[in-house]
């Protein structure tokens, strides 16, 4: 367990050279200081404990910290640049894993840092299906199924057109069409 911390300033431009280096062929060292030293991270006005658990699919992960979240849950929590860059830094294992042969390949900086326009910032690894989650709930399990570290069809026709996402009767549409319940898996 840790409690949820928000990276500064100085944080974000840390995360930002931690993917350089790993993109220049360093290997993984997680850094602690980065996530929890003053420094570079500042304590929630109110204590959020968060466990370092396995996501088998973006569905559960924002299912999940939507259910951490909801005592801090504003407006414009989704777009907290701070909040969501250290979620995904204490998260890094899972949003960039090992590949087969060895090593680790981490995508676009946005991806785990949300980025200044609305279409880098829903391609946010955590941030963006937590979005999706917070209007559809249950309805978007076929949009979050895929693994947490990748963007599934679904979500990369839909996510570009933010009057198709953020459309209920689609989105449950595309459930009752899409989604197996006798199974918990999409429909070939």
């Amino acid at each position: 367990m840790a409690l949820v911390r928000r990276l500064n300033d100085g944080g974000v431009t840390q995360f930002r050279a931690f993917l350089q280096t790993i993109r220049a062929g360093a290997e993984f060292q997680p850094n602690p200081a980065i996530l929890f030293v003053d420094d570079y991270s500042t304590p929630l006005p109110q204590p959020i404990r968060i466990e370092a658990r396995r996501f088998r699919n973006k569905y559960d992960a924002a299912a999940y910290l939507m259910n951490v979240l909801a005592p801090i849950e504003t407006p414009g929590m989704g777009d907290d640049v701070g909040l969501w860059s250290w979620l995904a830094l204490f998260y890094f294992d899972q949003l960039s894993p090992v590949g087969a042969d060895g090593k680790r390949r981490p995508r676009e900086d946005y991806h785990y840092i949300p980025g200044p326009t609305s279409r880098e910032a829903q391609r946010h690894l955590l941030a963006g299906p937590f979005k999706i989650y917070g209007i559809h709930r249950e309805k978007a399990r076929l949009l979050l199924y895929p693994p947490v570290n990748q963007h599934g069809s679904f979500i990369w026709d839909l996510g570009s057109r933010r009057d198709l996402i953020t459309n209920r009767g689609l989105v449950e549409a595309i459930d009752r069409l899409y989604w197996d319940h006798s199974t918990s898996r999409p429909k070939r």
